[in-house]
């Protein structure tokens, strides 16, 4: 990260006004550094450069929603960066969750998370936020469940990606224990013990559900969503 940073400086130097660099680096400071507020700096910087870049427009939209919970002015940024580009994958996946998490508003919701789809069929992360939310806003585990599989397939387990492995054993794991109960319990023991992460994500809903449908170890469904979702 420190000779990632060199780089970020030199290129801005070379050329300061930069815009994709200038929101790369904005980007790099909000999560590596975790200094907000100059990334934000940048993320201004970057926009003075180039008002229409959709890509800066989207992380800073998700920055405001949230790192600053200024919510009325991220869906003013989500809707800039959709203006720029309509079928940034990304962007309408970010901007899906917001509608879900943030307004409640589920049918807009929904509609965002099939024109995600729709412009990147394959992209895991939006399977997997689809299949969440289907299951605690729609209640349809069957089509959640092959949302869920199509996100594995189209996931490979590294590093980047533990935490939405992690969450995608959480939901069999919680939800479909009959099927997956003992393999979900031992991938996702193994997911947390090396260090998978959804720092603040929703998981009360999944346990209320899970209550509801008469999980058989609902006190580990609870252990689980804590260990996922909450600091050390």
């Amino acid at each position: 990260y420190d000779q990632a940073e060199a780089y970020y400086k030199r290129a801005l130097e070379v050329e300061p006004n930069h815009a994709n660099t200038l929101g790369n680096y904005a980007l790099f400071l909000k999560n590596i550094r975790h200094d907000y507020d100059q990334a934000e700096a940048y993320y201004k910087r970057a926009l003075e450069a180039e008002t229409k870049n959709a890509y800066t427009l989207g992380n800073y939209a998700s920055s405001l929603h949230t790192i600053r919970h200024d919510y009325d002015q991220a869906e003013v940024y989500y809707k800039r960066a959709l203006e720029a580009e309509p079928k940034n994958a990304y962007t309408l996946g970010n901007y899906a969750l917001f509608l879900k998490n943030i307004r409640h508003d589920y049918d807009q919701a929904e509609e965002y998370y099939k024109r995600a789809l729709e412009a990147e069929p394959k992209d895991a992360n939006t399977l997997g936020n689809y299949a969440h939310f289907l299951i605690t806003c729609r209640g349809d585990l069957k089509r959640a469940d092959s949302l869920i599989r199509q996100a594995f397939e189209n996931t490979a387990e590294n590093e980047r990606t533990k935490p939405l492995l992690a969450g995608l054993w959480f939901y069999r794991y919680a939800h479909y224990y009959e099927e997956w109960g003992a393999e979900a319990e031992k991938e996702l023991a193994a997911l947390l013990n090396a260090g998978a992460k959804s720092i603040g994500w929703n998981l009360a809903p999944d346990i209320e559900l899970a209550r509801k449908n008469r999980h058989p170890h609902i006190e580990q469904v609870e252990a689980f969503a804590k260990a996922l979702t909450e600091k050390a």
